[in-house]
């Protein structure tokens, strides 16, 4: 999740600030990951690590900014699956090559999402949800502000045999305000966005995308069809 425009770095680097592209919202876990990182980083390296959020079109203006900065080292970009991986498949004319404009110089890390609807939703379940899914085909919507959510939501849909109509957000939290209110039916998102929501009562969690429950939500199960030996219980 670290990447940064291919380096041509002075003997003397870095002697100002860095700056540090955050291809989502403030709040999304892209971000929150990324502040944590950033000053590690500024730690280590004895100059300050700017933080700058550029959200929109699932990563991609944050991410063709970095692409299109200097090559100097310092400007980073905190990318993600949709950035650096899933946009050139999913945009026809991307403005940058994803193979060729980046350097990667870490790996922070993969995060779980959680599959979350509205409480008005008299859904229960994940095999609940599917069912009033099938009972109305493309009545439910979900959310998506990221490739990955946007991804995860299909694969769930096309495992399922269901169709739901997604809409797009700009952000996380945006979309997450509209699960809440009820202007879509499911989110499917990273847990810096969805736990707190959960925890809270404000929407119903379903099943997680980790392969085993995880400890900071054991109540909920996992989505994969066939749980490892040591979690019977997750389905």
């Amino acid at each position: 999740m670290g990447l940064t425009s291919p380096l041509v770095i002075a003997d003397k680097y870095p002697s100002k600030p860095i700056k540090a592209i955050v291809p989502f919202a403030p709040g999304s876990a892209t971000d929150q990951i990324g502040r944590a990182c950033a000053a590690k980083i500024a730690e280590s390296l004895g100059q300050p690590v700017v933080i700058e959020n550029r959200p929109g079109a699932n990563g991609l203006i944050g991410a063709d900014l970095a692409a299109k900065s200097p090559a100097d080292g310092y400007t980073l970009l905190f990318g993600t699956n949709s950035t650096n991986a899933a946009l050139k498949s999913l945009v026809k004319n991307l403005p940058y090559n994803q193979d060729t404009a980046f350097t990667p110089i870490g790996y922070f890390g993969s995060v779980p999402l959680i599959v979350a609807i509205n409480n008005d939703v008299p859904a229960t379940s994940l095999n609940g949800f599917v069912a009033l899914a099938k009972a109305d085909p493309g009545k439910m919507t979900f959310a998506y502000a990221s490739t990955s959510q946007r991804v995860s939501s299909e694969m769930l849909a096309n495992a399922a045999g269901i169709k739901m109509t997604g809409v797009s957000y700009k952000s996380r939290p945006n979309a997450m305000t509209d699960l809440i209110g009820g202007q879509v039916n499911m989110f499917t998102a990273a847990f810096a966005v969805t736990l707190p929501q959960v925890r809270a009562g404000k929407i119903r969690g379903l099943t997680v995308t980790s392969l085993k429950r995880s400890t900071a939500i054991p109540a909920l199960p996992t989505a994969i069809a066939k749980n490892p030996p040591d979690d019977k219980q997750s389905r």
